[in-house]
């Protein structure tokens, strides 16, 4: 996902709970960005570089 969908989905998903909500949360996530710094969502990554490299590790 790309650095504005990251801000409304964190923004929106990190506090919430429920069977929907934490399956959202625990899932693996990657923001592709070059100005987002740092990711604080749960098992979120940010990708800056080789993009197939990251995601497949």
């Amino acid at each position: 996902m790309g650095r504005n969908t990251y801000g409304l989905l964190s923004r929106d998903w990190a506090s919430k709970q429920g069977e929907f909500a934490n399956a959202i949360n625990g899932i693996r996530k990657w923001v592709f960005s070059s100005t987002l710094e740092q990711a604080n969502w749960n098992n979120c990554s940010v990708v800056r570089g080789d993009v197939v490299r990251e995601v497949s590790n």
